[in-house]
């Protein structure tokens, strides 16, 4: 199952939604959990992820833009004033832009590629719009946004994080851990 496991790490009741611009079938509703409980959520892409407290009056509300494209992502919910704590997958591709052009990419999952390109961000700092996780050979795309230019690479992350950093169009990428590639 690909998705989000919601773990309740408070000592408070909260509220989970998320929406389901991934799985149109799926509940989008607010359901509570109980403290030290977990819920699974069935989705495969981008999605809205909330939590809010239902004490609240006026609902105390959190939310993340979060991929759980082809892996489940553990989220656990501490507190409203904290971060929340997401464990990312262990394998696959940490993508970044070195030019000054825009560009976009996307990474097929086992082969099976679709077409949804996504922006790729100037640096690594956050890993929800950098990172694919993938495990084995796959091939990552990237396309200039205003010229639809584009070029792939076929690689593999061999179980690790690869960083890879885009420095145009007929360059090398930037390889900064150890990854079969075939140009």
């Amino acid at each position: 199952m690909t998705g989000f496991n919601i773990i309740n790490k408070s000592t408070d009741l909260i509220e989970v939604s998320i929406t389901k611009q991934s799985h149109p079938n799926g509940e989008d509703g607010w359901y509570k959990l109980l403290p030290g409980a977990s819920s699974k959520w069935t989705r495969n892409g981008w999605e809205t992820v909330a939590v809010r407290d239902p004490k609240d009056p006026n609902y105390t509300r959190k939310g993340w833009y979060l991929d759980c494209t082809s892996k489940t992502v553990n989220v656990g919910f501490t507190d409203f004033q904290l971060e929340v704590e997401i464990d990312w997958p262990r394998a696959g591709f940490n993508i970044m832009n070195g030019t000054t052009t825009p560009v976009r990419a996307f990474v097929t999952i086992n082969g099976g590629a679709h077409e949804r390109f996504f922006d790729v961000p100037s640096d690594y700092s956050n890993m929800s719009k950098s990172l694919w996780a993938r495990k084995g050979w796959e091939t990552l795309v990237f396309m200039d946004s205003k010229t639809k230019q584009r070029q792939g690479w076929y690689l593999s992350p061999e179980d690790g994080i690869v960083n890879i950093v885009f420095h145009g169009f007929n360059q090398q990428l930037g390889v900064s851990a150890a990854c079969e590639f075939v140009s």
